[in-house]
C-alpha cells in the first residue's frame, strides 16, 4: 500500500493493487547476480517481495502522473 495525495483537494487516497503478476526472466543467473549484489535477496520470497515493491513504485508513479494531468488512472 502507499499513500497519493491529489494536489487540488489535499485528499489523500491509498494506493492498494491486489492480483497475482508473473515475469519471465531471460537470464535467471544474471537477475540473481544483479540482485544479491546490490540488495538484500537471499532466497525466492526476498526477490519475489522486491519485485512488488518495485512494481507498486512504477504503479504510484503512474496514477500520480494521471492525477496531476487530471485525467485520472489510465484505466479508469
Amino acid at each position: 500500500m502507499d499513500d497519493v495525495q491529489d494536489p487540488r483537494t489535499g485528499l489523500v487516497v491509498t494506493l492498494r493493487v491486489f492480483g497475482d503478476y508473473a515475469m519471465h526472466v531471460a537470464d535467471p543467473v544474471r537477475l540473481v547476480t544483479n540482485l544479491t549484489s546490490t540488495v538484500d535477496v537471499t532466497d525466492n520470497d526476498r526477490i519475489a517481495g522486491w519485485v512488488a515493491d518495485q512494481l507498486l513504485k512504477v504503479l504510484r508513479t503512474h496514477v500520480t502522473t494521471q492525477i496531476l494531468r487530471n485525467a485520472g488512472p489510465s484505466w479508469a
